[in-house]
């Protein structure tokens, strides 16, 4: 099973699994997918490797089936690269793209036959790190996490990684406690929660490894917008900054030599970069498909639509709250209902798009009735646009995340979100 996903990856190659060196596993506790798709823990991944003496691998939660198959049988889950069981490791590295993978991490380590309570581990067990913007609030992985990683953690991995050669766990710990960016329970000051690090550099603007004809690329960094349910902007105190263009393109090549057919750009928003347009031209140059992950509906001009025309045939329309009242409330931008239908008309007539992806969030607080109403409204006048448009909707609840301005908000039930 690994060693058939393993054949279908492509990019750089790293030495394999040696109880001699500093070794690595690097989880991913949802599914293939999101390991592959995480630029954060593939950057540290490959920033790893290439140190001096240390191997670092890969491992994620399998599915159902293989799941199943592990508990029936009483075997362990095993790492990507070299199939060794998790507890051979040095240290256990853990990716929290939101809170809700701590789930996931439960699974993954009742797999890896490993306890997640650190004070039913010993000093033969893996030391347990984590980073990812799910852990911005470490206080409820407290029991379970050794060492976290806040904010950016390209330089502090390193730092961490010269600590390892130290054999006592409660010696690495300490020293751990002292680099910037890294919070360590009973040894480290909670100043370093609140002073998460931003690094304006990356080693890497592409994935090191990915699957087939598909990788990503990440454009810049941060957000300038702060909008009051995102904790991207808040988390990195408003910091912004964008790669040059020549870098993006040398990743591009790179890329495109690997056979690389679709490129996911990934950006807070892809508008926010001044050369989108040149960007994009280059990846249709090079006959790859990029997929923006995001872009707000102002940064939507002619360049993009056109882009999204002949490439993709479909719009995506991030309006993030269920009408315009809350979405000037919560900071999503001022952008009227009828300047977003004008986008819309736009890109049926003229560049004929006929598909749309529109995407709202609901449950914010003083949200009312009416305003949910609107999203009907809204639908409707779309889909008045023009004929054959089809629509994919998204609705989730908000999720109020730390460090924002909706951090102490409650989270409707799901009886109360489906009603």
């Amino acid at each position: 099973y690994l060693k058939d996903i393993l054949s279908k990856e492509r990019g750089v190659s790293f030495g394999k699994f040696d109880n001699n060196k500093k070794t690595y596993l690097l989880v991913s506790p949802c599914h293939y997918k999101s390991l592959i798709e995480n630029l954060g823990l593939q950057t540290i991944y490959y920033i790893l490797n290439k140190c001096q003496n240390t191997v670092a691998e890969r491992s994620f939660t399998p599915e159902v089936s293989i799941k199943n198959h592990l508990k029936k049988n009483n075997l362990h889950i095993l790492s990507l690269e070299s199939q060794t069981i998790p507890r051979d490791f040095k240290v256990i590295g853990f990716s929290f793209s939101n809170p809700l993978l701590l789930k996931d991490f439960f699974e993954w380590m009742e797999l890896a036959r490993i306890s997640p309570l650190k004070e039913k581990r010993d000093k033969n067990d893996p030391l347990i790190i984590a980073g990812g913007m799910g852990i911005v609030n470490p206080e409820p992985y407290l029991p379970f996490i050794d060492v976290f990683f806040l904010g950016d953690s390209q330089n502090s991995i390193k730092k961490f990684n010269q600590l390892i050669q130290y054999k006592s766990k409660i010696k690495i710990l300490k020293k751990a406690a002292k680099i910037p960016g890294i919070y360590v329970p009973r040894y480290s000051s909670s100043k370093e929660i609140s002073n998460p690090i931003f690094e304006d550099k990356i080693e890497i603007l592409h994935s090191p490894r990915f699957i087939l004809d598909e990788a990503s690329i990440i454009i810049d960094r941060g957000c300038k917008f702060g909008c009051d349910f995102c904790e991207y902007y808040y988390c990195l105190n408003g910091k912004y900054i964008y790669y040059n263009f020549e870098r993006i393109k040398n990743s591009i090549d790179y890329l495109s030599k690997k056979g690389v057919k679709k490129i996911y750009i990934y950006s807070a928003s892809a508008g926010n970069h001044p050369k989108i347009k040149d960007i994009l031209r280059y990846i249709e140059k090079k006959n790859i498909i990029a997929e923006l992950q995001a872009t707000r509906i102002e940064q939507l001009n002619e360049g993009m639509l056109s882009y999204f025309s002949k490439n993709l045939n479909h719009l995506p329309l991030n309006l993030d709250a269920p009408s315009e009242r809350v979405r000037k409330i919560v900071k999503k931008g001022s952008v009227s209902d009828d300047y977003i239908l004008e986008i819309a008309k736009k890109a049926y007539d003229k560049y004929k798009i006929k598909n749309f992806s529109i995407y709202y969030i609901i449950n914010y607080p003083n949200e009312t009735k009416k305003d949910r109403e609107e999203i009907y409204n809204f639908l409707k006048r779309i889909l008045a646009i023009g004929k054959n448009l089809s629509i994919n909707l998204y609705i989730n609840p908000l999720f109020p995340s730390p460090k924002t301005p909706l951090e102490r908000c409650k989270m409707e039930l799901p009886e109360v979100t489906y009603r």
